[in-house]
C-alpha cells in the first residue's frame, strides 16, 4: 500500500475538510452519514462529547451543509449508528452516551427532524455502537462495548423502533463492530483489546461462540471491515493507537485470519475507514491520526494537530 498524509489542523468545535468548516457542538467526537430528509443528498450527524446533543447538518448536494441543528441526547455522546429501526424507510439514530451509561434512540421523521429520544440503560463507560440482525428475525439489533465493567450490551430490536432490555456478556474491549467472517449468513462480532482483535462467531440466535484472537499492534482501537483483496472474504484493518501503526488481517472466510500486515501510520491513530478513493475497484484506507498516542480521550480537546494517512491499495 502507498501512503499519503493530509494535515487536518487543530479543531475543537468544527468539522473541517479541505477548507470547508462547519460549526458543531462542544468537542465533537464521532460522525456518521445518512440522508435524513430524503432529498438524495448526504447529511452529517456529529456526536458532541461535552454536551447533551448531536449536531445535524443537512447537505446541499455540493459538498456544503446547512447550519447545524442540535438534537438532545444523553451527556457525553461518544458514537452514533444510522439505521432504519422501525421499517418505515426513514433513517433513525442510536447514540451512545458515555456519562449516562445509556443509548438514545431517535426515530427519524424523514424531513430532517427526529422524534424525542428514548433511552436504554447499558453498562458502565460505553464507547462504540454497531447495528445488525443478530438473531435472524429481520429486526435491527444493537451492540455496545462497555469499557470499565468489561462487558458488551446487546439490545434486541422489536422492529417498531423499540428495543428489549440489554443482555450483558463479559468481554474486554475498546471497540466493537460486526460482519459475517465465516460466510454462514450469521452476523459475528469483532472487537479490539490490547494487542489483539477477537472474533466471536454468531450462532444466528443472538448468542455467540468463544472469541478467536489475532495479534495486532499496541493498543488497537478502531476496526474497519471490508474485502481488501477481492476474494469475497471479509478482512480487517485496525488502527493501533499506541503503536502508531495500521494492521491489516486478511480473512480466510472461516472466521480466522492470516498474520497481520503492519504499516506505519501517524501519531496516535484513532480511527480507520475503508473506501475506494481512487476509483480502481480496490478498497483503500484512511487513518485518522489524533496527534497524541497516549490517551484517545485527549484527542478531541483541540490541543494537538492531527493528520490523515491515506493508504492506497496496490494489492495486499
Amino acid at each position: 500500500m502507498s501512503t499519503k498524509k493530509y494535515d487536518t489542523g487543530n479543531t475543537s468545535d468544527d468539522v473541517n475538510a479541505d477548507g470547508v468548516r462547519c460549526t458543531v457542538g462542544d468537542y465533537p467526537y464521532f460522525g456518521a452519514v445518512g440522508d435524513f430528509n430524503n432529498d438524495s443528498k448526504l447529511d452529517l450527524v456529529v456526536a458532541n462529547s461535552f454536551e447533551s446533543s448531536v449536531s445535524l447538518l443537512l447537505g446541499k448536494g455540493d459538498g456544503t451543509f446547512q447550519d447545524q441543528t442540535k438534537i438532545t441526547v444523553g451527556y457525553e455522546a461518544k458514537s452514533i449508528v444510522v439505521r432504519d429501526f422501525n421499517n418505515d424507510d426513514k433513517e433513525d439514530l442510536a447514540v451512545v452516551n458515555k456519562w449516562d451509561s445509556s443509548v438514545s434512540v431517535l426515530l427519524g421523521n424523514g424531513n430532517g427532524t427526529f422524534q424525542n429520544q428514548t433511552t436504554y440503560g447499558i453498562g458502565f463507560y460505553p464507547y462504540y455502537i454497531a447495528a445488525g440482525d443478530f438473531n435472524n428475525d429481520n429486526k435491527i439489533d444493537l451492540v455496545v462495548n462497555n469499557e470499565v465493567d468489561f462487558t458488551i450490551s446487546i439490545l434486541f430490536g422489536n422492529g417498531n423502533g423499540t428495543f428489549q432490555n440489554q443482555k450483558v456478556y463479559p468481554l474486554r474491549t475498546t471497540y466493537v463492530t460486526v460482519g459475517d467472517f465465516n460466510n454462514d449468513n450469521n452476523l459475528d462480532l469483532v472487537s479490539s483489546y490490547f494487542w489483539t482483535v477477537n472474533v466471536q462467531l454468531g450462532n444466528g440466535d443472538g448468542t455467540f461462540q468463544n472469541q478467536i484472537g489475532s495479534l495486532v499492534g499496541n493498543e488497537p482501537v478502531y476496526i474497519a471491515v471490508g474485502d481488501f483483496n477481492n476474494d469475497s472474504n471479509l478482512d480487517l484493518a485496525v488502527a493501533n493507537q499506541g503503536g502508531n501503526s495500521l494492521s491489516v488481517l486478511l480473512g480466510y472466510g472461516n472466521g480466522s485470519f492470516r498474520n497481520q500486515l503492519q504499516f506505519s501510520a501517524g501519531d496516535g491513530p484513532q480511527a480507520v475507514v475503508a473506501d475506494d478513493f481512487n476509483n480502481d475497484e480496490k478498497l483503500d484506507l484512511a487513518v485518522v491520526n489524533a496527534g497524541m498516542s497516549d490517551n484517545r480521550d485527549k484527542s478531541h480537546l483541540g490541543d494537538t494537530d492531527g493528520d490523515v494517512s491515506i493508504f492506497l491499495n496496490s494489492g495486499v
